[in-house]
């Protein structure tokens, strides 16, 4: 039976808490899924550091860590909206999971997306008038595009398998996804209405979480083993460890591994100049961000949670 879609995302984009991988320990509130501001001299995280997994901003250096939510809710995967002035994430809770959009000048918190569903991953369109995500809505995985104010929701792919995580490219021309529909998880790209999917890594190991250079030409992700079929729970938090980023053309050629380590390191995304790249990472034990330049090396850690 094929993984429900809460399972997925508490897996995969959360983690359990109780984890304990090699190299990483789960039970610290950490830091993580750090995404850049527009203009490069901000990203946008959510943590544990104050209760709930709340939304926290700061400096591209690490300084001036201020909370964007101020709730009970649990916020996971944030991003900005291209003119910066709003951020998009989706909260956990209940058995579903429901997409918000967070206007930073006044504060205002705004659910776009029922809690009789289950929708993640929001990403908006380069030209700000749309957010892609996936949902549960028609039974299945999906990817779907919808309005920035929730309305009109459109499914773009039909698949069996899970199509979830996808990001928009910067020329607003395709959309890059993850899917187990060969078995493992592979990376996909397709064009914006859904046609032309394609298969870019075909690796035997899990890729994860794409997401777009500037250039629109190349795609960064993470890569793990895949977890043995009856595995015990410590053979599947073993998996983890050594978690790696790459970096890979989107038409599949040209692959590079940027770190190498014996921890977890995911949810990579790059800058907008295109000369760095945050990450999460176990390096010096709970999860906290990092950030390195765009061939791996000069790495410094931004966030020390605890």
């Amino acid at each position: 039976m094929r993984l429900s879609i809460l399972f997925i995302a508490v897996l995969l984009l959360c983690s359990s808490a109780r984890a304990q991988h090699v190299g990483c320990d789960f039970t610290k509130t950490g830091s993580r899924n750090a995404a850049w501001s527009p203009d490069g001299t901000s990203l946008v995280f959510d943590s544990k550091r104050d209760g709930p997994n709340q939304l926290y901003m700061m400096n591209a250096d690490g300084s001036d860590v201020w909370r964007v939510t101020k709730d009970t809710l649990n916020y996971y995967y944030p991003f900005f909206s291209p003119d910066g002035g709003q951020v998009a994430a989706f909260s956990y809770g209940n058995s579903s999971s429901v997409i918000h959009v967070i206007d930073l000048n006044d504060g205002s918190n705004k659910a776009i997306t029922p809690a009789s569903k289950s929708n993640l991953d929001p990403y908006y369109s380069p030209d700000g008038k749309h957010i892609t995500y996936f949902s549960q809505d028609d039974g299945n995985d999906n990817i779907y595009i919808m309005n920035v104010d929730g309305s009109n929701p459109q499914r773009i792919t039909n698949d069996e398998a899970s199509d979830i995580a996808p990001t928009w490219s910067p020329d607003g021309e395709r959309i890059v996804f993850m899917s187990n529909r060969t078995g493992n998880y592979e990376i996909f790209v397709m064009n914006k209405d859904g046609s032309n999917q394609v298969n870019i890594t075909n690796h035997p190991w899990n890729d994860f979480v794409p997401r777009w250079h500037p250039n629109s030409e190349s795609i960064i992700f993470y890569r793990r083993k895949p977890s043995p079929a009856g595995s015990s729970r410590e053979e599947r938090n073993l998996a983890w460890a050594g978690a790696e980023l790459f970096m890979i053309k989107a038409d599949g050629t040209g692959i590079k591994q940027l770190t190498d380590n014996d921890v977890l390191d995911q949810s990579p995304m790059i800058s907008p100049d295109g000369k760095k790249i945050a990450f999460t990472s176990c390096r010096d034990g709970g999860r906290e961000i990092y950030i390195m330049d765009i061939d791996g090396k000069n790495v410094k850690r931004l966030t020390f949670t605890e």
